[in-house]
């Protein structure tokens, strides 16, 4: 056993047969595909939907939402520090 910190650990303290089953456990995941949905199953409506989607909801909400959230960092700062003025 070797002690680190206050911790005593023994080496190989864990089984060869639970090393060899993660080490088959990893093999498997890697070999399995996790992507269900193949590059050639993807259609062009789908693309389509995709890019409206992007073009039309996403970009017009997060322009709003950093124009909201600049604005309101400036209303804030303004309460406390007070208006702008000169120095």
């Amino acid at each position: 056993m070797t002690l680190v910190g206050h911790l005593h650990i023994a080496p190989l303290a864990l089984g060869s047969r639970w090393r060899q089953g993660l080490a088959r456990q990893f093999r498997v995941e890697a070999a399995v595909d996790t992507n269900s949905q193949s590059p050639e199953k993807t259609s062009f409506s789908g693309e389509v939907k995709a890019f409206l989607l992007i073009t039309a909801i996403a970009i017009p909400a997060l322009s709003l939402v950093s124009i909201f959230g600049y604005g309101f960092a400036v209303w804030i700062l303004q309460l406390i520090f007070g208006p702008p003025g000169h120095m």
